[in-house]
């Protein structure tokens, strides 16, 4: 068989591995990592076995089994690591243990053909563990698409040395697994497995790395809450999706934060942030979510809350923060918020509702801080305002007309 054509799944095995370590290079990724140092055992263990595998030494070959084994556990151990956070490196160990074992025993006692399907099957049930990290883990299209891809690698592993006994001619032997069209086959299975693995493994990974950028570029770096851009882009999904469902806003403002920054320093007002951030962070979930819009003023966005549940929360919300306390040194920094509410009227734009919830923090603040108004309270205020207005003008009104008549009267005149 020709040397050059059996360097194909090394070549292939060493293009993967420089792959997953530029990604890991670029954004440090263990899986990525686990994955690069797999294609590279591997293509190691192609080269050991092309080099060594007419060799006498029983620990040559063993060697040679042993680093394909490491391939498959170090694969495997990269899914858990993506899916999972941690590997069973225990079970996997133990595995390699028994399987190594094995095949040197089947090397001193000259049982052939036994040993390709040990080499074969050991290496199938320790790739096959990687399969237990996808439980629970198929929600994306991606990650079926991975799921499949390897479960039909791992079945082709138990498989391939079953079909490939059909393609030797006669009893098998040492001498016929070493045949042009056995190891062609071989190579071809393995190769085009390599590929297919590494590929989809590059785009799951990639998009994952295209979404945390995305993320980033929407997510305040301080309170982790979303920034204004992913804030406009997360609010138009909701109002589609809300439907005739009500849609509340709140605006919370935090008192006299300047203060705060000038009596105790940024890193301080920082620490508040987070904190106030924090606090609005525990009311999200998928049907709401929350937002820095940058310095102290923060927005909380509920689908199906009504005026009044939404008022309540941000009552909560003041409760809270007004409770809250960051030690500097000997003192105790302590701070108040005032908040704004409204709910969304039917075919409102996002600006409209978020326009009519910043007029009740307005009112909030014209207060005296720290409470809580809605837009019940910004309308009894404007009819109030507008009451008065029209009564200063009916009063002046008044006076000018008692001042004509004074002006016309014969006494005047």
């Amino acid at each position: 068989m020709d040397v050059d054509f059996q360097l194909l799944s090394p070549l292939v095995f060493t293009i993967f591995a420089v792959g997953f370590f530029s990604i890991h290079m670029l954004r440090p990724n263990r899986a990525a990592f686990m994955f690069a140092i797999s294609y590279l055992v591997g293509a190691l263990a192609f080269i050991s076995d092309i080099f060594l595998s007419e060799s006498a030494l029983i620990s040559m070959r063993t060697m040679v089994t042993a680093l394909y084994a490491a391939t498959a556990i170090v694969f495997s151990s990269g899914l858990w690591i993506y899916y999972r956070k941690c590997a069973p490196w225990r079970m996997m160990f133990a595995i390699l243990i028994i399987h190594v074992a094995l095949y040197a025993w089947l090397l001193h006692v000259e049982f052939y053909w036994m040993r390709s399907f040990s080499a074969n099957f050991g290496c199938a049930i320790l790739f096959s563990a990687g399969l237990l990290a996808f439980r629970g883990n198929l929600n994306r299209i991606v990650d079926t698409a991975m799921f499949l891809i390897h479960l039909a690698n791992c079945t082709l592993c138990f498989v391939r040395p079953i079909v490939l006994t059909q393609m030797v001619d006669g009893a098998p032997t040492n001498a016929n697994h070493s045949e042009e069209l056995f190891v062609l086959t071989l190579h071809f299975f393995v190769a085009t497995g390599a590929v297919v693995t590494a590929m989809g493994l590059l785009i799951m990974i990639s998009k994952d790395v295209f979404e945390e950028l995305q993320n980033h570029s929407m997510t305040d770096p301080l309170t982790s809450l979303l920034n204004r851009r992913g804030f406009d882009l997360r609010v138009e999904e909701m109002i589609d999706r809300a439907g005739a469902a009500p849609v509340c806003a709140i605006i919370g403002d935090i008192d006299h934060f300047k203060a705060v920054n000038d009596t105790f320093g940024h890193a301080k007002g920082d620490e508040v942030i987070a904190r106030v951030g924090r606090m609005f962070g525990q009311l999200t979930n998928h049907e709401r979510f929350s937002a820095r819009f940058g310095g102290e003023e923060f927005v909380f966005l509920g689908r199906g809350l009504t005026l009044k549940q939404a008022t309540a929360l941000a009552e909560e919300l003041r409760a809270e923060i007004e409770n809250l306390n960051v030690m500097a040194g000997d003192d105790i920094v302590r701070c108040t918020a005032s908040f704004g509410v409204a709910l969304r009227l039917p075919g409102e734009s996002p600006s409209s509702l978020l326009a009519r919830a910043d007029a009740a923090l307005y009112l909030s603040k014209q207060a005296g801080r720290n409470r809580v108004y809605s837009e019940t309270d910004t309308s009894v205020s404007w009819l109030r305002e507008t009451h008065s207005i029209m009564k200063r003008v009916s009063t002046r009104c008044s006076d000018a007309m008692d001042l004509n008549t004074l002006l016309n009267t014969p006494q005047a005149r």
